[in-house]
């Protein structure tokens, strides 16, 4: 039977829907129970290096990549799937690293910036360009956003989280120095109160509160070194997982405690450790970007754990979110 590779995983705002990317277009899963949506055409959308939905809509965020891409990879491209039809395209001096599609912007990461757009609400308009640094051991670009807070490896400063209100970019900047080394992953809580990260030798990872910015919880995922490919967060944010290089996702039960101002470096609850049959894909600085309408790589894992939902029609049949 012929391998399939798949180049990218990546979830809605809310984690229940999930879109991933083959040799060509993109296929879209409900997350609870696990259904098939649908898919994004290959004939006409080429291969894609990331395939990103906005909320339980029809709007997605694409970037080219792969073996037969139609798009450029420094290129983020808007696609109305009701339509099935191109909306906005955002151009770039260097190549796509990642993109968040939120109703509450859209964030762009790059090599060295990270660049945010007023979409849905005047899409053309940037808002704001942010130094960054790139996540550790990969050409992945290294954000998270809950709500309105943004979090990303600061640039610069290895090993140093940066937290950012989108509603209030003008703000001092909030440093959180999370690990000695580089940072590989970071992943904001869904309320947007904790900040999971974890550093380049993965052995450890750190949970923090962003409004005060302290060390709350220190969990071990082991004591070889690993690369961390992905953080994630259950709904109540009272579990938290990783996904690594080692073909395992590690399982942690942080409870109510993660929330609270106490640090308990022993108070590391490892409740699971699954092995993955790993799926292997291939992966300058920039200054400016361009949107108008339209008339890398590296190996990834991504971690989820469970979140409510319910399955529902195919794409084009979904309430469009995009301007709700």
């Amino acid at each position: 039977m012929q391998r399939c590779v798949i180049r990218s995983v990546n979830f809605n705002e809310d984690f229940s829907c999930f879109t991933c990317c083959p040799e060509n277009g993109a296929l879209v899963f409900n997350v609870n129970p696990l259904a098939y949506l649908g898919q994004l055409d290959g004939e006409k959308l080429g291969s894609l290096s990331s395939a990103s939905m906005l909320g339980r809509s029809n709007m997605f965020a694409l970037v080219g990549g792969g073996k037969t891409p139609k798009f450029a990879e420094n290129a983020v491209i808007i696609w109305d799937e009701a339509k099935k039809d191109f909306v906005m395209e955002y151009a770039f001096n260097s190549p796509v690293l990642g993109v968040l599609l939120r109703k509450s912007g859209l964030v762009v990461l790059l090599q060295s910036s990270v660049q945010i757009f007023d979409f849905p609400g005047q899409p053309e308009r940037r808002v704001a360009r942010l130094d960054c640094w790139p996540a550790a051991g990969s050409a992945r670009g290294l954000a998270s956003l809950s709500g309105k807070l943004l979090a990303f490896a600061a640039r610069g400063q290895p090993g140093y989280a940066q937290l950012v209100r989108l509603d209030r970019l003008n703000s001092a900047p909030v440093l959180i120095h999370a690990h000695q080394a580089p940072l590989a992953a970071l992943q904001l809580s869904p309320d947007g109160e904790l900040l999971a990260t974890a550093g380049s030798r993965g052995t450890l990872v750190r949970l923090f509160g962003t409004a005060n910015r302290r060390l709350l919880r220190q969990l071990r995922r082991g004591a070889d070194p690993a690369l961390l490919y992905s953080l994630a967060w259950s709904p109540a944010s009272d579990w938290v997982c990783a996904a690594s290089d080692k073909g395992t996702v590690h399982v942690w039960s942080v409870g109510s405690g993660a929330s609270t101002s106490s640090f308990d470096q022993d108070a590391d609850q490892h409740v699971a450790s699954s092995s993955l049959s790993s799926a292997s894909s291939t992966s300058s600085p920039q200054s400016s970007a361009a949107a108008s309408p339209v008339n890398h790589h590296s190996s990834s894992v991504a971690a989820s754990l469970p979140s409510s939902g319910s399955g529902g029609k195919f794409l084009s049949d979904l309430v469009d979110g995009a301007r709700a």
